[in-house]
């Protein structure tokens, strides 16, 4: 595209007379506008998909409640098993 530009440019400025009578100018500013609307149909459609694939990320996102809901488990079975030392040891008298 920055190549395009260019060269739209250094056309548009170089060209000496009319500039409807440049056919080679009329044929990079073709270019340039075919090139520039196929560009934009690429930017539309990766918008377009963007927005499709944060959808789908989004439903695998509660997978992540599920790790908390692992690590919340293992450490109250953790917890659990050191109340039951404290109170075994209570009892026994220690």
């Amino acid at each position: 595209m920055k190549e395009l530009e260019d060269n739209l440019l250094y056309r548009l400025t170089s060209t000496e007379g009319s500039l409807v009578d440049d056919e080679s100018l009329i044929e990079v500013l073709r270019v340039t506008k075919e090139t520039a609307i196929d560009v934009n149909d690429k930017l539309s459609t990766a918008a377009e998909t963007e927005v499709r694939i944060s959808s789908a990320r989004e439903e695998f996102r509660p997978g992540k409640f599920i790790s908390y809901e692992y690590w919340l488990v293992a450490f109250m079975s953790v917890k659990h098993m050191w109340n039951h030392r404290c109170i075994l040891r209570y009892v026994m008298g220690r």
